[in-house]
């Protein structure tokens, strides 16, 4: 599956993510599959002197089906002021227990993620 996640910074810890998934194997009569999600994000501090910045994160959002839920925990190493690798775990589910799926259309994913984070600020007015 191929991702891309944009997160807005709220404050020091806190940051609301915006992720797309997309993945090119056959999903229940679909000739792929796809996410779109957001949700509410929790970080260590950003610092220079640690390397290591944790986050979690909330997602929910909609798939081909419905409605998907999907809680990730992860860490960044950080390589520059912009630059860092980062490690995720995370599982995805249809929220089936809503019964907004029938049986046969449930979906529940674990995932792991390894990637790389770019990190680049937009000028603000304040």
């Amino acid at each position: 599956m191929l991702s891309i996640q944009f997160d807005y910074i709220l404050n020091d810890y806190f940051y609301i993510p915006m992720q797309a998934n997309v993945a090119y194997n056959e999903f229940l009569g679909y000739p792929g599959y796809g996410q779109m999600l957001t949700g509410l994000g929790v970080q260590t501090d950003f610092s220079a002197t640690n390397s290591l910045q944790g986050f979690m994160q909330i997602l929910a959002g909609a798939d081909v089906h419905g409605m998907v839920f999907k809680p990730t925990i992860g860490v960044n190493l950080t390589l520059s002021d912009h630059l860092a690798l980062y490690a995720q775990l995370g599982k995805t589910v249809s929220l089936h227990k809503l019964n907004l799926y029938p049986k046969s259309l449930r979906l529940s994913s674990y995932s792991a993620g390894l990637g790389l984070t770019y990190r680049f600020s937009l000028l603000d007015t304040h």
